[in-house]
């Protein structure tokens, strides 16, 4: 026989399973969101290896990009071939493909030549506006980059020059990986006595550090910040949050 109570309990029984179920499904959802909309530490580190790897038109491209024109206008003589403290400003374009990357960029270029008071070359100072987009197999961008950089130890007979300034990157990226995201982000790099080989134009020592910033597609906000390495091998050594990483450059 059911008493009045024992009703109000079955009837309570299957509402308050329902308000789990229902509290859980939320939850479940709203943790999705958060991990679909989150930037991760590895997307990030895909996006600060893209900003300085040549395939992707980064930073190692800018540095041999300055150092060769440092080269073609004798900047590395005793007897360079433009005038000091004038400033030079052209066009500037960058293309590139390979088996795992395509990158196409434009843009122009400005550079000048500081001189000594004995005439001789002392600083290079060289600086870029680049737009365009690179597609890698791990991450595609749009996006645009900026530099300006001062190289030293121009006298003949040195074999590396040193390369001290910042470049900024700045853009939207899509993940082929992972949870395959979306975001916009600002990367600026702040190069510390970077050297590279004046015939190579391959960087081969120096630091930098690194930051990156930005919104995933969900209005999360991301905030990375670590220090690079290079090794000199065609590599850097990426450190961030305690953890290493080895980028190609």
């Amino acid at each position: 026989m059911f008493t009045l109570h024992t009703l109000k309990s079955k009837m309570l029984m299957p509402v308050a399973g329902l308000l789990l179920i229902a509290g859980t499904v939320v939850s479940c959802q709203d943790d999705d969101a958060q991990s679909t909309n989150t930037v991760t530490e590895a997307e990030a580190v895909d996006a600060i290896e893209a900003s300085l790897s040549a395939d992707s038109n980064g930073m190692a491209k800018m540095a041999a990009d300055a150092s060769t024109v440092a080269s073609e206008e004798a900047v590395y003589t005793d007897t360079p071939a433009i005038s000091c403290g004038q400033e030079y400003t052209e066009a500037h374009t960058a293309a590139g493909s390979g088996a795992n990357y395509t990158y196409s960029y434009s843009g122009s270029q400005s550079y000048q030549l500081s001189c000594s008071l004995l005439g001789l070359p002392d600083s290079f100072a060289y600086a870029y506006d680049m737009d365009g987009t690179y597609d890698t197999t791990r991450l595609y961008s749009n996006d645009s980059a900026t530099a300006s950089v001062s190289i030293t130890g121009l006298s003949f007979g040195t074999a590396n020059a040193t390369i001290n300034g910042s470049y900024v990157r700045t853009g939207y990226q899509e993940s082929k990986v992972q949870m395959m995201r979306n975001f916009n982000s600002i990367i600026t790099l702040t190069l510390a006595n970077v050297t590279i080989n004046k015939a190579s134009q391959q960087i081969t020592g120096g630091t930098a550090s690194v930051s990156m910033t930005g919104e995933g597609s969900g209005g999360n906000s991301f905030a990375y910040s670590g220090s690079i390495t290079f090794n000199g091998n065609q590599t850097a050594t990426l450190l961030i949050n305690g953890n290493t990483y080895t980028i190609n450059l």
